[in-house]
């Protein structure tokens, strides 16, 4: 089921950091990544003094300018890290995204040890071990349902060869949805 995200409420506006109090989240203690919906754009910082107790916290922001944004006495909606990289790619309107067939394209091979490591090749692989049609599949970036060998064949990608499969596409991409977010 889900449920509205947990909320920052702005209290004070120092340098580069809001101090204020959270609403109760698995999210939140010291060092942790997080992001505020500020509209429909995510900004991001890390949370620091966090006093779980009291619920309050300082937010330092990674663009000292994302700080203009915000008001005191604003409550924002946040996310982790790992939620909000995927909630970003719902919310970029910038995307263009395209529906294809999933075709191969060339791996390098690279060794770590006992570890064989694949990556797709690129131009500047040209004295690496090249491995034909090496690079089978892809995942969705919010499900990971696999696209290509073995999984579905045909996926959303954009211009930055990221890829969402058409289940996703259609529930999140497509509304602007971040439905696909679970809070426990």
């Amino acid at each position: 089921m889900t449920k509205r995200l947990p909320e920052f409420a702005v209290e004070a506006l120092e340098d580069v950091c809001v101090v204020g109090t959270f609403e109760a989240s698995k999210w939140v203690s010291d060092g942790d990544g997080v992001m505020l919906l500020v509209g429909e754009r995510l900004v991001e910082g890390q949370f620091d003094g966090v006093d779980a107790q009291a619920r309050r916290a300082r937010i330092r922001f990674n663009e000292p300018a994302d700080l203009a944004q915000l008001r005191v006495r604003a409550r924002f909606p946040f996310v982790d890290i790992y939620l909000g990289d995927k909630a970003a790619l719902v919310l970029d309107r910038s995307k263009e995204w395209r529906l294809v067939e999933f075709q191969p394209v060339d791996a390098v091979e690279r060794v770590a040890g006992d570890v064989r490591i694949l990556a797709k090749a690129t131009s500047d692989d040209a004295s690496a071990s090249v491995e034909e049609g090496g690079w089978d599949h892809e995942h969705c970036e919010i499900c990971y349902e696999k696209i290509g060998a073995a999984g579905l064949p045909k996926g959303w990608t954009s211009a930055s060869d990221e890829w969402l499969c058409e289940v996703c596409y259609e529930a999140y991409l497509k509304p602007r949805s971040l439905g696909f977010i679970v809070i426990d």
